[in-house]
């Protein structure tokens, strides 16, 4: 209980997060531990007053029992904000398995959330996407990414040698055992090297991007395209720049960016505007003076064009991508761009150009798209 009071004073001011899940996967598929079901409820709602102590504005995530799959141990809600969330693995990814939790949404009236699933075909989960997403359900599917297999966004690649450390951590364990693990035990130079390579290809710049998982999600084409395809369904990977101002980006190519150039630019204004939450009225600190300062501390170089590009070429670049910004953060046609950016969004901008006076004319451009 402390514990999650602790965490809910330190956050509850904080608007990049959404909410707190008070329990991973409670009360697993075991037999014996069936009768904790009807203390699990009881539970949420002692943390759930804790929390509300020091915070009444973050949403609370509560899983069903046995592995966040059984809603048959809730009641009435007892918090008004608050989602009800469920995990899927290895079931027929179809409506079927999603009727509980239709019927409890329908019943009570509140939100629901696919949290965690995947480790599963292509073809698995685009069919399980479609059944969620037809019925209204958002939806995350874990890992984002996986050493060696496809499913996940991206995969890393494994180091030389690294099987022989996988070999090595699986032999028994023990005292009894100690001799044939020393044995078996790799060479210093070669684990050395090993999780040094590791800590290289972890980097989402050298992984190898699944693009047949993304297109299971939905994901849109301008996503698959940050990797590069080659030979043989391998890919070179993102080769994002590792800092903006890197080569083609923003640098003398008087063209619209493309690919990685055009994410990195996307991500950047997502970060400072606040978009990632897709305007989530949630969130009344969105244009909050200290968040906008506090995110303009965090963006990259790509504010600051003149220390290491040419300002004409990056007012060109970011003026060309302001439609196709527009699209990424989803502006076009949307009705919450008239609730979040009349008075609000003017403040912003004051902010912002105040912040960056050397590229107040290049974003002014950005302004007027997103108005």
């Amino acid at each position: 209980m402390a514990i999650w009071r602790r965490l809910a004073a330190h956050y509850r001011d904080e608007p990049a997060v959404l909410g707190y899940d008070l329990l991973n996967e409670p009360i697993p598929h075991f037999p014996k531990l069936a009768p904790l079901n009807p203390s699990l409820e009881p539970i949420y709602k002692k943390l759930a007053g804790e929390i509300r102590k020091v915070d009444g504005r973050h949403i609370l995530f509560l899983g069903g029992a046995q592995w966040d799959g059984n809603f048959s141990v809730f009641g009435k809600p007892f918090d008004a904000n608050t989602v009800y969330t469920f995990h899927k693995y290895w079931t027929s990814p179809d409506e079927s398995v999603l009727r509980q939790y239709i019927d409890f949404r329908e019943q009570h009236d509140v939100p629901i959330w696919m949290g965690e699933s995947g480790e599963n075909t292509d073809e698995w989960i685009a069919q399980f996407v479609k059944a969620l997403e037809k019925n209204n359900i958002g939806w995350a599917f874990w890992p984002y990414k996986k050493m060696g297999k496809p499913s996940a966004v991206v995969s890393i690649i494994p180091p030389a040698d690294w099987e022989k450390i996988v070999e090595f951590a699986k032999l028994p364990r023990g005292t009894g055992h100690a001799e044939e693990r020393l044995k078996a035990r790799p060479e210093q130079e070669t684990i050395t090297r090993a999780f040094g390579e590791l800590l290289e290809s972890v980097r989402v710049q050298k992984c190898r991007v699944n693009e047949g998982y993304l297109k299971a999600l939905g994901l849109k084409a301008a996503v698959a395209a940050l990797g590069r395809r080659v030979g043989d369904g391998e890919s070179e990977g993102f080769d994002a720049p590792d800092e903006a101002c890197g080569p083609g980006f923003l640098g003398d190519e008087r063209r619209a960016p493309e690919g990685e150039n055009l994410r990195a630019l996307v991500d950047a204004l997502e970060t400072f505007l606040g978009f990632g939450n897709r305007f989530n009225r949630r969130d009344p600190e969105l244009f909050d003076e200290r968040r906008v300062q506090r995110d303009a501390d965090a963006l990259p170089a790509i504010f600051h064009p003149q220390d290491r590009c040419r300002q004409g070429s990056a007012e060109a670049e970011i003026h060309a991508a302001r439609g196709r910004f527009k699209e990424a953060v989803g502006l076009r046609g949307r009705k919450e761009i008239d609730d979040r950016l009349d008075a609000d969004g003017q403040r912003l901008f004051e902010s912002f150009l105040e912040l960056q006076s050397d590229l107040a004319s290049r974003f002014e451009a950005v302004r007027g798209g997103a108005e």
